[in-house]
Order: C-alpha cells, then sequence, then structure tokens
C-alpha cells in the first residue's frame, strides 16, 4: 500500500502468505534450499532461507524465474494468486520496499531520509531509464572498478535523482552485503548527497577500486565502514579514499 508521502510499504500479512506457500512448494517436493539455489544458479541459499525466515520482504522476478525453471514448473506453481510483471521484479505480491537505509537489514522499513521507489508504479510514469550503470569486475580484485565514461547500462533515475547529471548506478558483484543487497541488484547513488554513519555507501578507492558498503565513521584519516557477509568491519585510509556516495535507491526493474 502507499500513504500519503508517497512511501511503498509491505502488506505483513501478504508477505506472511507468500512464505508459507513457498515452504508448502518446497515440503511437498522435497525441495532443500542450498541444493534447490545451486540448482537455480543462485549465489547461495541466502535468498530463499532469508525470505522464509522474515529477514526479507521480496523476491526478485529473476531469483523466482530461476527457482521455477530449476524445479521444472510455472512460476504459478510456487506462488498461483501471485502477479508478474514481464519486466519487473516479482515481490511476490507485494509492494516492492527500498531498505537500503534501515541499519538493521532484517528491518522491512523505509529509509529514515530516502522516500521508498515503486519503479513498477514509476514506469508506468514514464521514468526514464538514462542513469548509467558503471563498473565492471577484473579478475584477482575483490571490488568492482568505476571507470569514467564508460556505461554498461542504463536504470531508472527516480525522483530523487531527476536533475542530478553526475548521478550513476552500480551493479552488485558479490555477496558481501547479503541479505540487504543480493548479486546482480542495481543501487542507485547520489553523489552530491553527504552520507551519514549507517548509510549505505559506495567507496571508491583511487586505483578505481569500488565497494559497496554501510558507512561507520570517519575520523583520523580512516574510513571505517562495515558488511554483512561475513559480518565484519573494514578499514580504508582517507589518503586511498577517492569518494564516498550515497546509495539512494535499488532499480528493483534492472536485474
Amino acid at each position: 500500500m502507499r500513504d500519503d508521502a508517497g512511501m511503498v510499504e509491505i502488506d505483513d500479512k501478504i508477505a506472511a502468505a507468500r512464505r508459507k506457500q513457498l515452504k508448502a512448494f518446497m515440503d511437498a517436493r522435497g525441495l532443500k534450499a542450498r541444493p534447490w539455489a545451486i540448482a537455480a544458479g543462485l549465489k547461495s541459499d541466502g535468498t530463499i532461507r532469508n525470505f522464509l525466515k522474515g529477514l526479507t520482504g521480496t523476491l526478485t522476478q529473476n531469483t523466482v524465474e530461476r527457482l521455477a525453471r530449476a524445479a521444472q514448473v510455472p512460476v504459478a506453481a510456487i506462488f498461483p494468486d501471485a502477479p508478474l510483471d514481464a519486466q519487473g521484479p516479482m515481490a511476490p505480491g507485494v509492494a516492492t520496499v527500498d531498505i537500503h537505509n534501515n541499519a538493521d537489514p532484517r528491518g522491512l522499513v523505509a529509509a529514515r531520509n530516502v522516500p521508498a521507489v515503486s519503479f513498477l508504479q514509476d514506469r508506468r510514469q514514464g521514468l526514464a531509464r538514462d542513469l548509467p550503470i558503471r563498473g565492471h569486475t577484473k579478475a584477482g580484485k575483490e571490488g568492482f572498478f568505476i571507470d569514467q565514461g564508460e556505461t554498461w547500462g542504463f536504470a531508472m533515475r527516480p525522483e530523487t535523482l531527476r536533475g542530478v547529471a553526475e548521478a550513476y548506478a552500480v551493479r552488485v558483484h558479490d555477496d558481501s552485503m547479503s541479505p540487504r543487497y543480493e548479486p546482480g541488484t542495481v543501487l542507485l547513488v547520489d553523489p552530491f548527497r553527504q552520507p551519514k554513519p549507517g548509510d549505505n555507501v559506495i567507496i571508491q578507492l583511487t586505483d578505481g577500486q569500488a565497494f559497496v558498503k554501510v558507512l561507520a565513521r570517519r575520523a583520523a584519516g580512516i574510513v571505517t565502514c562495515s558488511q554483512f557477509n561475513p559480518k565484519k568491519t573494514i578499514e580504508y585510509k582517507q589518503s586511498k579514499v577517492k569518494s564516498v556516495h550515497l546509495v539512494v535507491g535499488v532499480d528493483y526493474l534492472e536485474r
């Protein structure tokens, strides 16, 4: 549902019903999360487990379609009454919600300083898909690289980034921020908004390498961040940090 401020909230009852449907489907066929995830080509079984536990409130259309193909059934066999947009995400059957700025990745609440965005509805309103996706992986490196001038696709530009010419998007390349951001998720970035402790950020180093992390603090020449998988704290020397940019949203259609 949508409140007066335009925020998108998850209907907990519908989300709970979807979890029951998924569990019933798995139980009826003797499916286990790990082998099913491997058969579906997912990076880990965390996507399935976290949804079943209620740690996350959505499954992307791409994930659901992969799981259905691996089980050799149509999507409707897993979620019989959930709507499916051929070009968008599957919530499934609930409004998508951006939890990118929530300090607790288990909480299904909207960001405290950026309204959540429903891209399925925004597409119908004619939002431009002109936000350049930067970044690619290089062998032997832990992060990804942002090449100035190189574009690897385009994401939808939400109202929060309209008129921000230098705004960009990046694709998550690993599961270090799971369950908040799974591999393949496209993050929307505002290079001008000042990030605060607890915000999700893109840390770009002077060698071009970049990382998706949670900003903890900046002090004594050190930029301290954290991640979820595995849970740990990372420190970067300020002299090696080129930029710290705020993640302001997710393009759920680009996956």
